[in-house]
């Protein structure tokens, strides 16, 4: 069952490097859940990378590994607005976000923001793991 807060989030339209309720991408989802909901403030990327520990700790987060705020979890451990990391093509490069057991909330490119379960047919081999934030 979708909780009833993520409703103000599904149908937000794709844009590409988008941060703002007239659109985002994966990333700016993420973002906007987060700091709605957890208070947390991450970084926009829109501009490319501040400095190279930046693209390390991208590259890792999208790899499933702990970076010094994403901490892996287990997938029973789980909880809303932990986050979610898929391959696209074969490569980890998609994120979105837990909100409920079994369901994530992500954006995709000409369909916008929608809710889906990670153990469909359609995701369930692309999920690389689960990510905490941990100030």
């Amino acid at each position: 069952m979708i909780p009833l807060w993520v409703q103000r989030y599904v149908g937000v339209p794709f844009k590409e490097k988008g941060r703002a309720w007239d659109g985002w991408d994966c990333w700016g989802c993420v973002r906007m859940v987060l700091q709605e909901r957890q208070g947390i403030m991450l970084p926009s990327y829109t501009e490319g990378y501040d400095t190279s520990e930046d693209r390390d700790e991208i590259a890792a987060m999208m790899r499933g590994e702990t970076t010094s705020h994403w901490q892996p979890v287990g997938e029973l451990e789980v909880h809303p607005c932990d986050g979610i990391v898929l391959r696209i093509l074969g490569m980890p490069i998609h994120f979105g976000v837990v909100v409920a057991p079994g369901l994530f909330l992500h954006a995709l490119r000409g369909v916008g923001t929608v809710v889906e379960r990670w153990d469909s047919l359609l995701w369930q081999r692309r999920v690389v793991g689960f990510l905490r934030w941990q100030p």
